[in-house]
């Protein structure tokens, strides 16, 4: 890339599969880089077809010598006519993981992924994005997966937040609950048990909770909550089957404390990005995969947060030693120099 690209705004094609979580950390990423450099972003939604049979042999037409012949035979797209040629593809999970290789590649323009590459040689991917180290030249980790989330602006979600929502005066918790995920399951009890840990911390501690599900949870398991949280315990409720409020932030921004389940690391990852302190909430059945563990405990090892169980009681905790922004200045070099090669 030449002095004069350089200076121009990276054009930044974002590779979306319609999950909030996925895309999320592709436009986190895009506006850490727009800290540093002009950036103008554009989206692209991409799915697969026939999910399962497309993974096995797309794989293997990776380096075909026509991209874009093997990305519209596996992917529903709009018309690649239609795209302006950009500077480089960014998209997250394994579901845009391959129109991000064949994209790349039939605009000769660098590539950046966040999440496991799955099957996917490491040398397709200008960057590779981690929290775990793979070990391979094109990962760089990161401290926090990236998200939206700016801790400046949660004063006024905040006050957004409560002039749509009046909220009575006083200590105020977040709760954002997902579901089966990430290698765990949820049953009834489970979701009860859950309940009752949102009753017995709101009278030991005082407070009142700000609570989140998500598209995760479902509607069983919501109705359970429901059933099983006492009224008065609760400030807001966003119950995601029923009416999906997109309020997160604003939440965020009235909290004093932030705790999450651990089924979802754009979640967790999000959580820790406000800068507000954060626990971890163990519960439901079944095993994290390794890296997915390892990520945890290394956010558990950096006290960017704590862990608690459902018969523990939430202590306290400090806040993260340094700005999020701030961990990411040297990971953020080495993705600009991928970028611009």
């Amino acid at each position: 890339m030449t002095e004069e690209q350089v200076r121009e705004p990276l054009k930044v094609l974002i590779l979306s599969d319609d999950l909030p979580g996925h895309v999320n950390q592709s436009r986190g990423l895009t506006r850490w880089l727009s800290t540093r450099i002009g950036v103008a972003t554009s989206e692209y939604v991409v799915k697969l077809k026939s999910r399962a049979t497309s993974r096995v042999f797309v794989r293997f037409q990776l380096n075909s010598k026509t991209p874009r012949r093997v990305f519209e035979r596996y992917h529903t797209a709009a018309p690649l006519d239609d795209l302006e040629r950009p500077d480089v593809i960014v998209s997250a999970g394994g579901n845009t993981s391959f129109a991000n290789v064949l994209l790349s590649r039939y605009f000769d323009v660098p590539n950046v992924f966040i999440g496991s590459r799955r099957h996917i040689p490491p040398e397709s991917f200008n960057a590779h994005i981690t929290l775990e180290p793979t070990g391979a030249a094109s990962n760089i980790v990161v401290h926090v997966a990236p998200s939206m989330v700016d801790p400046a602006e949660l004063p006024a979600k905040a006050e957004a937040f409560r002039a749509d929502h009046p909220l009575e005066t006083c200590d105020y918790w977040l709760l954002a609950a997902g579901g089966d995920g990430a290698g765990i399951s949820y049953t009834e009890d489970d979701w009860r048990r859950l309940g009752d840990w949102i009753n017995r911390t709101a009278r030991e501690h005082d407070i009142r909770w700000l609570l989140s599900t998500s598209r995760r949870t479902g509607a069983s398991a919501e109705a359970i909550l429901k059933k099983t949280i006492d009224h008065d315990v609760i400030g807001h409720a966003v119950w995601w089957s029923e009416k999906p409020e997109r309020v997160l932030l604003g939440m965020f921004g009235c909290a004093t404390r932030l705790f999450v389940t651990t089924d979802s690391m754009s979640m967790i990852s999000e959580c820790i990005a406000a800068e507000r302190p954060v626990t971890l909430v163990r519960c439901g059945s079944g095993k994290h995969e390794d890296r997915y563990q390892a990520a945890l405990d290394r956010y558990v090892g950096s006290t960017l947060c704590t862990v608690t169980n459902l018969s523990d009681t939430p202590k306290t905790m400090p806040r993260p030693r340094a700005s999020i922004a701030a961990m990411h200045e040297a990971q953020l070099g080495a993705l600009i120099e991928r970028i611009h090669g």
